[in-house]
């Protein structure tokens, strides 16, 4: 049996399932348990449901309801009770440690404060037009050091995260250091299948020094396998963009899902 964890994980949060179902995830534990277990839960996860709902009875999740009001007991969702689940999870992902799990900094880099300075409105639509939802989920920032491609990259996770799109950000020197200590335990390749599969994968900084044989081969799968599943993925690099592996820079340049833009400015920190 999968754990209901990793089923809520298939359905985003704005689903059109009914809001309220006949049938909740009911517990027969006794109310003192479920406060404790809800303790527990926020604890882990900075989110748990309301030990004294009427509608889920504490569990935080209800089954949906199919077609003829029969009920899909096979998918479960947030309960939408006030101050249940649902509320508890939005407030969590408003919060700073939700935002950090995902990559994103504490610093608020959004559109609305990116500074517009000459050479960067191509780069600044490209990233926010994919953030909105465009019909081309791969782009490709290129530029010099400084000139703002981590505030767009920063800004584009938020605003995915923003529309219910699981996005993670990462610079490649961090990925890769993630995938090197995942040799040790025997975690990489699993790690690898979750990024190959994340709705939206954000990568800042992609240099030339990640030149062995074996990153050049990992980073092109994971870019390869979200080029096939047409999943959001954003690229940024400082170096010209020729300089990348040849198999990746192909992927990007596909103009039927990928957006390319130059970042033209120069180093704001020697301003």
């Amino acid at each position: 049996m999968e754990a209901i964890g990793k089923i809520i994980e298939r359905y985003p949060l704005n689903t059109n399932a009914p809001k309220i179902t006949v049938e909740s995830t009911t517990s027969n534990m006794p109310l003192n348990g479920i406060i404790e277990d809800s303790k527990l839960m926020k604890t882990k996860l900075g989110y748990c449901p309301n030990p004294g709902c009427n509608v889920c009875h504490g569990t935080g999740y209800l089954h949906p309801l199919m077609d003829g009001g029969r009920t899909d007991y096979s998918k479960v969702m947030y309960c939408d009770s006030p101050g249940c689940m649902r509320d508890s999870f939005n407030q969590y992902k408003s919060g700073g440690q939700y935002m950090k799990s995902k990559g994103v900094n504490v610093n608020k880099q959004t559109f609305e404060n990116f500074k517009d300075r000459p050479g960067t409105r191509d780069a600044f639509m490209a990233m926010k037009s994919l953030a909105d939802g465009n019909d081309k989920p791969f782009c490709l920032i290129y530029g010099g050091v400084g000139n703002g491609k981590t505030h767009l990259c920063q800004a584009a996770v938020r605003e995915l995260l923003s529309r219910g799109i699981d996005t993670r950000y990462y610079t490649v020197a961090d990925l890769i250091a993630l995938l090197k200590i995942g040799i040790q335990d025997n975690t990489t390749d699993k790690t690898i299948r979750a990024l190959e599969k994340y709705p939206g994968l954000v990568l800042d900084d992609w240099g030339v020094e990640y030149g062995t044989e074996w990153e050049q081969s990992k980073l092109e799968q994971i870019i390869d396998r979200r080029y096939q599943e047409r999943l959001i993925t954003v690229v940024t690099t400082n170096k010209e963009i020729d300089k990348l592996p040849e198999r990746v820079i192909s992927r990007f340049m596909d103009p039927g899902i990928s957006q390319v833009a130059l970042n033209e400015a120069t180093d704001y920190r020697r301003r």
